[in-house]
């Protein structure tokens, strides 16, 4: 698919310029003003931005600035076309988010290679992030599987423990072991709900170390509070 380069510029023909630069590799759309740049970026979601800083109304430094509030829109990056060549400018253009400067009149090579240097890092970038994200996922999913697997073993136990001594001549012996059988169905019906429960919210929300992490505890939590609420019914009346 090819990348979509949005270039905002109030002057037709530097807009010119560069899409005449660009062209031969990229998908261009031009906005001439800044309104119109951020109702693009928003619709259009491009790979890159080229954005003039000195523009009437709403200046570049605006415009990346909203680009900068809304998620959708925060990770374009953008390169800041200017004539001014002062530090301060840069500085500024840096802080609001812009990840490179080219200064004009600028030379149409070092503007493709500016361009190209700035997707690629992207979708480098991109590729480090998916990994990161399935490498998280991976491991959420392993220690749920321990997890799961360390309480429905221990209900098995107790389950076969019981059935292995039970004295069927025994009438207390029989209502004893029946009790355990219940409770510890209970338990991994239990822990089967939290296992559904938690795979969903898995496959619903992203998955980063942080996230990885929250999922782990709450999955801890969920399982004390109902084993919980098992050992004792009478405090719990309106658990099913």
């Amino acid at each position: 698919m090819t990348p979509l380069i949005l270039v905002v510029d109030d002057s037709p023909v530097n807009r010119e310029i560069c899409r005449r630069s660009l062209q031969s590799s990229f998908e261009i759309v031009e906005a001439e003003n800044g309104e119109q740049a951020l109702v693009i970026a928003a619709d259009r979601k491009p790979n890159l931005i080229l954005l003039d800083i000195m523009m009437e109304g709403m200046d570049g430094f605006e415009v990346l600035s909203k680009l900068q509030e809304k998620d959708d829109t925060r990770v374009i990056p953008v390169l800041l076309l200017t004539a001014k060549g002062e530090i301060r400018d840069k500085q500024r253009g840096f802080q609001l988010g812009a990840e490179d400067y080219i200064t004009k009149p600028f030379d149409r090579l070092e503007l493709i290679a500016r361009v190209e240097a700035r997707l690629r890092k992207r979708m480098e970038e991109d590729i480090r992030i998916d990994k990161a994200s399935q490498e998280a996922r991976n491991k959420a999913v392993s220690q749920l599987l321990i997890t799961m697997s360390h309480h429905i073993n221990n209900a098995l136990t107790i389950l076969l423990g019981n059935i292995q001594i039970v004295n069927v001549d025994n009438p207390e012996s029989v209502r004893k072991a029946l009790t355990q059988v219940t409770n510890q169905t209970d338990r991994i019906r239990v822990v089967m709900e939290v296992l559904f429960e938690t795979a969903e919210k898995m496959e619903l929300q992203p998955m980063d170390d942080i996230g990885r992490k929250g999922y782990l505890f709450d999955i801890r939590d969920q399982l004390e509070e109902r084993i919980e609420k098992l050992r004792n019914p009478s405090a719990h009346p309106d658990w099913v």
